[in-house]
């Protein structure tokens, strides 16, 4: 007859491989119905030593998983402003970010209509005033990645007037990160891949001055915080660690 410690360890397991098989798919993103035949056919096929062993690789990576932060991607492609004619606001946000200007005017930041000599193909963003700064941000102060941006000269006649733009990445603890696109010259979007050049900003800046360049598709990366849920998973994954660790020592 099992006892009251057996009782619980037994019990503890099946608890906790519900909670491996919830927090495995909500922190990976997959169906749970794939996690929860691949964690339940590999049990059936061990015996009782291998059950743990399992359990406790289970748990291990629910807690490396949770303590973990979880990086997404996000697309600001500016599909919103789509239209005929130019659209000018003085901020601009989507998808938890936020772009600013140094000038205070309610045009400081316009987008080509599709009928403008300088539509690309689908809306962009660029400065509306010579020597003016855009500043792009996330809407909460979180630190963020730039992957990559599209990047065209803002009139088909424009040239190599617009050779270079350079992007001015500001961290946290107030160091500056600096990189150059270099434009080709020739109308049209250009896209730049940043690597580790634009990683872990609070903000990137690029200022205006004679050559003018139109920005779209900006892919970057939010770092999130865990929340209250996943940190109580996390407590739970770890309890039930200890709880195993525990039992072997008993035996």
């Amino acid at each position: 007859m099992p006892n009251i410690v057996e009782i619980l360890y037994s019990a503890s397991l099946r608890v906790l491989e519900k909670l491996t098989v919830l927090s495995i798919s909500y922190v990976c993103g997959t169906p749970l119905a794939l996690h929860r035949g691949s964690v339940r056919a590999q049990v059936s096929r061990g015996d009782q030593k291998m059950n743990r062993r399992i359990h406790v690789r289970a748990l291990w990576l629910v807690c490396l998983s949770l303590a973990a932060s979880a990086a997404h991607a996000v697309v600001i492609d500016f599909n919103t402003q789509l239209g005929a004619s130019p659209v000018n606001v003085a901020t601009y946000s989507e998808d938890g970010f936020i772009f600013t200007s140094s000038v205070s005017a309610s045009n400081a930041l316009t987008f080509w209509g599709t009928s403008n000599s300088g539509w690309t193909g689908s809306p962009a963003l660029f400065s509306n005033y010579t020597f003016e700064t855009a500043k792009l941000a996330a809407t909460d102060g979180l630190a963020f990645t730039l992957d990559s941006i599209d990047v065209s000269e803002l009139f088909p006649n424009q040239g190599a007037s617009a050779l270079n733009v350079v992007l001015r990445g500001l961290h946290a603890d107030g160091t500056t990160t600096t990189t150059t696109l270099a434009m080709d010259g020739v109308f049209g979007m250009q896209t730049f891949v940043l690597g580790n050049a634009m990683s872990n900003v609070v903000s990137i800046s690029w200022q205006t001055l004679t050559a003018v360049a139109q920005f779209d598709n900006l892919v970057l990366q939010r770092v999130s915080v865990p929340e209250p849920s996943s940190l109580a998973l996390l407590g739970l994954g770890m309890a039930g660690l200890a709880l195993v660790r525990s039992r072997r020592r008993v035996r």
